[in-house]
C-alpha cells in the first residue's frame, strides 16, 4: 500500500472541500490558531460507560465541558462541567443544545444489538438531529463521532484493515453506525461539517477476554485521540480505528495522520491472563466482530 499516494489524495480531497467551503474551514482554521488554550466540548451520552470512564482524563487548564444524556439530573460534575438533559431524539430541545461549543464528542445512543427500529431511532435519527443543530448554529463544531468496530465486524481475524478497506457490519447494531459514518460524510461534503468516526475497538478500564488483547482501547489513549481531534487545524470527514497499541495487528490509522496521535497503552500486562476459547473455526473466532456476531437473528447465520 503506498501511504504517500493516499495521503495525497486526502490532501487532495480537503482542497476540493476548501474550494467548496473555504471560508468555514479557515474560519475554524483561524479559531484552532488563535484561541489557546481555551475550548468549549459539549459531550452527549454522558452517563454511559465512556463518558464515565473518560470524563476525568479530559480535565485540561482551559477545557469547559457541557454534559447531556437523558437524565432529568445528573450529580459528581466537575468544576469545568456543566449539565443540559436532552433527548437527542426530540429534534427541537436538540436545536437548542450547541450554544458556543467548538467541539461535539458524540457518545450517546444505542451500543449493542436490538431491533431495528431501536437501533435506527436512537442511533441515525439522533445523529441526523444532532448535526441538524450543528448546520443551524454559528459556530457549526468539530465532530467526534463515537462509532464502532462492529462497523467492519465480518472482516476476517487474518485481515489488516486500513482506511480503504470497506465497512462490513456484523449486526444491525454496526449498520447503524455504518449510516451515521455515511450521515457525516454527507454534512461535510454538502455544509463543510468536519467529522472524525472512531471506530472504537474495546473501551474498558483493562481487557476482559482474549479478544480485547486485540481490540482493547485505553481510556488514556481515548482521551488523548479526542484532544488530537479537536487541536488539530483541519481535518476533514474520515473514519478511523479506535484501539491502543495492539490493535495494530488488525488496524492501521495511517490514513488519519493528520492528527498527530499515537496510542500509549498496549495489554502487555494481561497478555497471560486470557487464552483463545472456543472453536477456532467458529464465527466469533474467524471474524473481527467476535461473539457480537451472534447477537443478530442467532439461528439464521449460515456461516458455521
Amino acid at each position: 500500500m503506498n501511504w504517500h499516494f493516499l495521503n495525497a489524495v486526502f490532501v487532495l480531497s480537503q482542497s476540493i472541500n476548501f474550494l467548496l467551503h473555504g471560508e468555514l474551514i479557515f474560519d475554524k482554521l483561524y479559531d484552532n490558531m488563535t484561541k489557546g488554550g481555551d475550548m468549549k466540548l459539549l459531550i452527549t451520552g454522558a452517563g454511559g460507560s465512556v463518558a464515565t470512564l473518560v470524563r476525568p482524563l479530559l480535565q485540561r487548564e482551559g477545557l469547559e465541558v457541557v454534559l447531556t444524556s437523558m437524565r432529568a439530573e445528573f450529580s459528581g460534575l466537575a468544576p469545568h462541567e456543566s449539565y443540559i438533559s436532552c433527548d437527542l431524539c426530540d429534534e427541537a430541545a436538540v436545536s437548542k443544545l450547541l450554544g458556543d461549543v467548538d467541539g461535539v464528542i458524540h457518545l450517546a445512543g444505542q451500543a449493542t444489538e436490538a431491533s431495528f427500529e431501536t437501533v435506527f431511532h436512537k442511533n441515525l435519527f439522533a445523529t441526523y438531529h444532532l448535526y441538524e443543530a450543528i448546520r443551524h448554529s454559528e459556530k457549526r463544531p468539530r465532530v467526534l463521532f463515537a462509532s464502532t468496530n462492529h462497523t467492519i465486524g465480518y472482516h476476517s481475524v487474518d485481515t489488516v484493515l486500513d482506511g480503504n478497506s470497506p465497512t462490513r457490519p456484523d449486526t444491525l447494531y454496526g449498520v447503524s453506525k455504518v449510516c451515521c459514518e455515511q450521515l457525516a460524510q454527507f454534512y461535510f461534503d454538502a455544509y463543510g461539517i468536519e467529522t472524525v468516526s472512531v471506530r472504537i475497538g474495546s473501551l474498558f478500564a483493562e481487557p476482559l477476554n482474549h479478544r480485547m488483547l486485540t481490540t482493547w482501547m485505553s481510556p488514556r489513549d481515548f482521551a488523548s485521540l479526542c484532544m488530537a481531534v479537536f487541536d488539530a487545524p483541519v481535518t476533514g470527514c474520515f473514519a478511523m480505528y479506535g484501539g491502543s497499541k495492539d490493535s495494530e495487528k488488525w488496524w492501521s490509522n495511517e490514513h488519519a495522520s493528520v492528527l498527530n496521535w499515537a496510542p500509549q497503552d498496549s495489554t502487555e500486562q494481561w497478555q497471560d491472563q486470557f487464552s483463545p476459547t472456543g472453536d477456532p473455526d467458529s464465527l466469533a473466532n474467524r471474524f473481527q466482530g467476535g461473539e457480537m456476531i451472534y447477537a443478530a437473528h442467532p439461528t439464521e447465520r449460515h456461516h458455521d
